[in-house]
């Protein structure tokens, strides 16, 4: 019985060693965010991998390396700061490597898209008028919801409206709201016109005829 309790002993503590040895042999996990998500090559980004961590030591302890356009060379050295900054040269959809080493020598990479784009493409603007045709007693709705841009989520686009095209905005500042209504005085055909600026204040202008008479 007493050989049976040291065996079984001696078992456990196999055991115990095994997973405490797995345990120190885990990798870290690597992890980081890129700021801002996406802009111009004239943007310097930043990428930050504070995220990463390790299970079995401090994430001060953790070395980190960049390869910023994904060509499979390392654009940094090892190092415990966990930020950088780069900026590049052109457009373009790059792969971001970030590499973590931890002070048993295992690594992990993590790998994110950045896309790059160049800093003259305008938004696509385009609107609607509901009606495009009525009498001076008419409340207009001009709509703007259907302007795209590239890069620049359709949230963040902004609007102003020339609405009778006699080079003067009627709204001047740039506003978010896709919707605007207007009344027109005088009976006559208009030309309205629509300028959509992008995140980089970046515009472009379209418009449409749109045709008021008497009541």
């Amino acid at each position: 019985m007493r050989l049976f309790t040291v065996l079984f002993v001696l078992f456990l503590s196999v055991i115990l060693f095994s997973c405490q040895e797995q345990e120190e042999n885990e990798p870290p996990v690597a992890d980081f965010i890129i700021s801002p998500a996406t802009g111009p090559f004239t943007q310097s980004f930043n990428f930050n991998a504070s995220s990463s961590y390790d299970p079995n030591e401090p994430s001060s302890n953790l070395q980190v390396r960049w390869d910023f356009d994904g060509d499979g060379s390392y654009d940094t050295d090892y190092s415990n700061t966990k930020t950088a900054e780069y900026t590049y040269e052109g457009a373009g959809d790059y792969t971001v490597v970030l590499q973590v080493l931890n002070s048993e020598g295992w690594t992990d990479n993590e790998e994110k898209t950045l896309i790059v784009y160049a800093d003259s493409v305008p938004p696509v603007p385009s609107f609607i008028i509901e009606p495009d045709s009525s009498s001076v007693q008419t409340i207009f709705l001009f709509n703007s919801g259907g302007s795209t841009d590239q890069y620049t989520p359709a949230g963040e686009l902004r609007f102003r409206w020339d609405f009778d095209g006699n080079g003067v905005w009627d709204i001047n500042e740039y506003i978010t709201d896709s919707t605007v209504y207007y009344k027109y005085d005088v009976p006559g055909v208009y030309r309205a016109v629509l300028e959509v600026t992008n995140n980089v204040s970046v515009s472009d202008t379209t418009s449409r005829i749109v045709y008021v008479h008497e009541p």
